[in-house]
């Protein structure tokens, strides 16, 4: 069930997602939208996303969650990352809101992607809180562990992928390794 519901958010992040995914753990990788590579995992109470989306024609990964926390379009936010390895305060992007049958999904992308690459590849879990307009604090937990493998796998696929077109620009992924 948890799967499906993985999959349905990631359907709403990326139209083009598709059914096909390979699990690691809490972990899926998949492809969506041609020329897009995704890793995303479910938080532990099972209603938010974290994923990281790679472009490897572009050279670009990004990394976003989808909360049930909403937020203004193009309105930067500030949350506290706590994870085995320290706190700290990361800023996020809001890209919006989308729809779905468990209601509102507002997304967001890390600013500093080097920053939660890191965290997310070393920590063995991670909670967020994340400032709500009317007060208090909405705080989310994900599991981390198995994520380098995740990572991993969808970075040799993405190369594969562009290997096989002959589209690989050099040393494409030397950022997020």
């Amino acid at each position: 069930m948890k799967r499906f519901a993985l999959l349905f958010v990631l359907f709403a992040l990326s139209a083009g997602a598709q059914a096909a995914a390979t699990q690691v753990g809490r972990w899926l990788v998949g492809s969506g939208d041609p020329g897009v590579w995704y890793t995303a995992t479910l938080s532990v109470g099972g209603s938010d996303l974290i994923s990281m989306y790679c472009y490897p024609s572009q050279d670009t990964c990004v990394w976003r969650l989808a909360l049930k926390t909403s937020c203004e379009k193009g309105h930067s936010h500030t949350l506290l990352a706590s994870t085995n390895l320290g706190a700290e305060p990361m800023q996020l992007r809001c890209l919006g809101s989308s729809v779905g049958p468990g209601g509102v999904i507002n997304r967001y992308q890390f600013e500093n992607g080097d920053l939660i690459n890191d965290r997310v590849r070393k920590a063995n879990h991670v909670e967020f809180s994340l400032p709500r307009k009317a007060g208090g604090f909405d705080v989310v937990r994900f599991d981390l562990r198995r994520s380098v493998e995740a990572i991993t796998m969808m970075m040799k696929q993405a190369v594969r992928e562009m290997d096989a077109k002959h589209t690989r620009p050099a040393d494409v992924w030397a950022r997020t390794q």
